[in-house]
């Protein structure tokens, strides 16, 4: 139900023997049908130039199911510093709104279960800042 990923670097998921921060993982960007504010199009480029390990997109077939695009946008590991880094990549893309992580070892497993929200790790990197010293 996905079409195929686009990576500079060859990006594998890994999972095996692993726990999820240490397992690959990814944020998932939902589009609108159509892609008007091309999205993926500006996703799928900063693959192509290895400024994100990976991404791929939902077929035509999940899209009619969900109703709309699904990109995955992989992070070489789970971890909160890993996935916050790929999250401020993402923003930079000009992508905004509410967006989930799960980890491809919570995928492999079968579980329904996200390890960051996009809210949760701005609202952490936001604190992290403001109390930074000039």
């Amino acid at each position: 139900m996905w079409m195929s990923p686009i990576s500079r670097t060859q990006f594998v998921s890994r999972t095996f023997r692993m726990t999820d921060e240490e397992a690959t993982g990814k944020w998932l960007v939902p589009a609108e049908l159509g892609d008007p504010d091309e999205v993926w199009e500006r996703i799928c480029v900063a693959a192509a130039c290895g400024q994100l390990p990976g991404v791929k997109i939902s077929s035509p077939r999940l899209d009619e199911i969900l109703g709309h695009h699904l990109i995955c946008v992989y992070c070489e590991r789970s971890d909160k510093e890993t996935a916050s880094s790929v999250l401020k990549t993402i923003r930079g893309l000009g992508v905004t709104g509410h967006l989930k992580y799960k980890s491809c070892k919570a995928t492999v497993d079968g579980r329904d279960e996200y390890l960051w929200s996009s809210e949760e790790l701005e609202a952490v990197n936001s604190a992290g800042m403001a109390a930074s010293p000039a």
